[in-house]
This record gives C-alpha cells, sequence and structure tokens, in this order.
C-alpha cells in the first residue's frame, strides 16, 4: 500500500483516528480500506530498480496538443518549460514518492451516477521533467496517455500498476525505460478527456480524467443544485493565528457548517458537500477533485485573513483564480499555497489559463453576490468592516475546479477587534447568513 494515498473522509471517528470513507476517494482493487502505515520519504537511494517493460509499451508516444476536451486550453509547453528551467537550477536526481488517488467512491445510495472524474497526483521530491504523449489501442492494449520523465527514479513504495476503473481511467502504470527515463502511462477509454497541470512546493503533477459518455448522460434532465463548501486549512495545518488564540481551521470549519445548514434550510433539494466535517488535514488539490468528481455547480472556499502590518485596515475580500500584480493578493496566495510570492508570480500566468473566460467570468459574479451580502451581513456587528472587494489570485485550491469557484476571507483573524467577534457565535453566524445569502442569490439568478 505504501506509495498510494487514500485519503481518510471525514465520516466520523473511531478510536480517535479517522474513518475510512467513501466520498472523494478511489478504492484500489484489492486494497484493505483500514488505515494505512505512513508513507515515507523515499531517497534516490531508496529508488526502484529498472524493471523489464513490455517491449511495445516503450513505443515513442505521438505528441498531443491538448486533448482535454472542447473549450479547455493547457499550456503544455509552458509547463514544461517552466519544469525544465526548474529542474535545470535545481541540479538534483528527482524520486517519484507517491501517487494520490481522488475521485467518486463506489455506486451512490441516491442513484446519481459515479465516477464521472478521477484525478491522479504524482508527487515527487524535486522538479521533474516530462514529456506527454498519446499511444492509441493496439496489440491488446488500450489507449495510454503517457507521461516520460527524464532523470526521475520510481520510489520503492509506488507499486507498478494500481487498477482505478473510474472517470474513464482504467488503470496507472509505472515503469523504467531505461537508465535516465521513467513512463507513467494511464489506460484510458476511447471516450476519456484528460487535462494536465503541475503545483511547486512541492512538485507535483496533477492529471484530471473525465468519462464524456458519463458526463453526457448526467447532464440530462433537471437534478438539484449541488454546493462544495471548503473550510480552509485542518489537522495539522491550523492557518492563522488571532491574538485571542483562535486557529483560522476551527473558525472556518465552525461558518462552514452554519453556512451548510442555511443553505440546507433555504435551497431545498439543493445537495451540500464539504470536504472537510472535522479538524483534519485535506490537500489543496484534493479540495477541487471532490467537487470536480461530483460535478458540483459551485465551490466556495472559506479562510480568514491575517497580516502583521499596522496600517492594514483588515476588512473582507473574496477572490477567483486569475492573474494579479496586487502584492498583497500575491503575498496571501504565497501564504495560503505555502509556497514563497516569487514562484506565485511566476506560476500564476500558465496556471490561471486552466480556467476558460467564461468560467472567470462566472466565478466573478458568483464572488460578486458573496462579497456583496458577507460583507452586509458583518456589518450588522462590525459597522466600520472595510470592503476589500473582489479580487485575483492564484489560489492552488482554485486550480482545476472545474464550476465557478472562489475564495472568500470572510475578515482578519490578526486584527483583535475582527479576532474577538469572530470568537463569537453571533458573528460566526451572520458571515455564515451573508455567504449562504450570496450563493442563494447567485444560483436563484442563473436558473
Amino acid at each position: 500500500m505504501n506509495g498510494v494515498r487514500l485519503p481518510p473522509m471525514s465520516s466520523g471517528k473511531s478510536g480517535g483516528r479517522a474513518r475510512w470513507a467513501l466520498p472523494a476517494l478511489l478504492l484500489i482493487a484489492g486494497a484493505s480500506c483500514g488505515d494505512p502505515e505512513p508513507v515515507p520519504r523515499l531517497g534516490r537511494a531508496q529508488a526502484r530498480a529498472p524493471s523489464t517493460s513490455p517491449a511495445r509499451a516503450t513505443l515513442e508516444p505521438k505528441l498531443v496538443s491538448a486533448p482535454a476536451g472542447a473549450h479547455e486550453v493547457v499550456g503544455d509547453a509552458q509547463l514544461a518549460g517552466w519544469a525544465r528551467t526548474a529542474a535545470t537550477n535545481e541540479m538534483t536526481s528527482v524520486t517519484l514518492e507517491e501517487i494520490s488517488l481522488y475521485g467518486e467512491g463506489s455506486a451512490r445510495s441516491d442513484g446519481r451516477l459515479a465516477g464521472r472524474e478521477a484525478r491522479v497526483v504524482l508527487r515527487f521530491d524535486g522538479v521533474a521533467v516530462y514529456r506527454r504523449g498519446e499511444l492509441p489501442a493496439g496489440d491488446g492494449l488500450p489507449r495510454r496517455l503517457v507521461l516520460d520523465l527524464d532523470g526521475v527514479a520510481i520510489g520503492t513504495g509506488v507499486p507498478p500498476a494500481v487498477t482505478v476503473g473510474r472517470g474513464g481511467l482504467e488503470r496507472v502504470r509505472t515503469f523504467v525505460l531505461d537508465r535516465d527515463r521513467v513512463r507513467v502511462s494511464f489506460d484510458v477509454t476511447p471516450t476519456t478527456a484528460y487535462r494536465l497541470f503541475f503545483l511547486s512546493e512541492p512538485f507535483r503533477v496533477v492529471m484530471d480524467f473525465r468519462d464524456q459518455p458519463l458526463l453526457a448522460a448526467a447532464a440530462g434532465g433537471a437534478r438539484p443544485w449541488t454546493i462544495v463548501l471548503d473550510p480552509g486549512h485542518g489537522g495539522e495545518q491550523p492557518g492563522a493565528k488571532g491574538p485571542n488564540g483562535l486557529k483560522e481551521s476551527h473558525v472556518a470549519l465552525a461558518i462552514a457548517r452554519r453556512v451548510r445548514q442555511a443553505l440546507r434550510r433555504h435551497a431545498r433539494g439543493a445537495r451540500v458537500v464539504m470536504t472537510r466535517d472535522e479538524d483534519r488535514f485535506v490537500s489543496l488539490e484534493e479540495r477541487a477533485a471532490i467537487a470536480n468528481a461530483i460535478d458540483a455547480d459551485l465551490f466556495v472556499s472559506i479562510h480568514l485573513n491575517a497580516s502583521h502590518g499596522s496600517d492594514d485596515l483588515g476588512g473582507l475580500a473574496t477572490f477567483v483564480l486569475d492573474t494579479t500584480d496586487d502584492q498583497a493578493a500575491l503575498r496571501l496566495a504565497a501564504r495560503e499555497n505555502d509556497m514563497d510570492i516569487e514562484a506565485v508570480s511566476k506560476l500564476q500566468f500558465i496556471l490561471a489559463s486552466l480556467y476558460r473566460s467564461d468560467q472567470v467570468e462566472r466565478s466573478r459574479a458568483l464572488a460578486a453576490d458573496v462579497q456583496r451580502s458577507a460583507l452586509r451581513a458583518g456589518r450588522r456587528m462590525l459597522p466600520h468592516l472595510h470592503d476589500r472587494g473582489v479580487k485575483s489570485a492564484l489560489f492552488y485550491v482554485l486550480v482545476g475546479a472545474r464550476m465557478p469557484a472562489i475564495l472568500i476571507e470572510g475578515s482578519f483573524i490578526s486584527r483583535p477587534e475582527e479576532a474577538a467577534a469572530l470568537a463569537t457565535d453571533e458573528y460566526r453566524q451572520a458571515l455564515a447568513d451573508g455567504i449562504a445569502e450570496g450563493i442563494l442569490h447567485h444560483l436563484e439568478r442563473a436558473r
């Protein structure tokens, strides 16, 4: 099991440990659903020895530009160029340490189609240079997407093959082509669409797969709204801390629970899903994958801001994924992404291309509705709560989301006045009601 990380879900606890559940989790054939042993950090010395791979698998793939479905653009040349430059600067050997799988679980009790999308995350201990290509079905092998990685070793904890069976992705295989090349092969169906991007610090290559016929079948007929609420941080990542001891992760979760309650009360039939419902760690790439897998209509990430500058006015802001030259937004994105500002500045133009222009516009419309309502609600207790407006920034948690997606920073936990208000049930409820009202207003206009 080492090397394939199955994320624990928020269905409850048993003996103080997180219990495994199905949503946002790809079950691996033959794998135990118990708590896995920790995945060790693998160095070059622990890399798997070269293995004999089928000769037909070593065919040079036909390079493809962007087989990601209609109206989706992936800047392959930019992505690969950035990785090549970064890898050259590091000049160190790199190991593929872990493969994480995210997506919908087994058949749902409510009859909705499962397995619409799957996300695979390859985690490395350094920047890896890759080439993307495709091999057609033939000689008993299915259609394959392949990533050829130069100067990369496969960690001993990474299995040679993993069965998936979700989102049009049947299997993931890893093998050594020669002394300096490793291949990761994704067996896909003839109708599978896919998309690649990466995240830095640590370097992760993210692959999204989705089965087009399943999506087309799901789109037929009216269905209730599906809203994903994402309480920021959690577990060993508490986020920002207030002068009164408040933790961002705790307050964000408390507000998100209240938003869920308000939505269930006022949006009858709507499905509201939380990326976490307890104080536990959820990776940034898993959060959007949850929303994609269940074909959510909206994704709303809830955070709190922080600044230790004496001239900062505090207040409330709502963000969408887009490029920016706002230094405050860049600093905030760097903190939320756990990376440096320079890396954010370089990557934002590449990763922002994952968003279609119409998706950016719809996200801005949602952000404006939520910002307006949440600010109005917050000012009932803090009349001078500063309006920081709708802004753009590169937040990893929003990267790859296929639906309108926003991140709200609901007050400054670092400012004594706002931190004191955030400690009260009244202010948390006011913010939650405002966020819910903005979401409901947006959905009403979208009908």
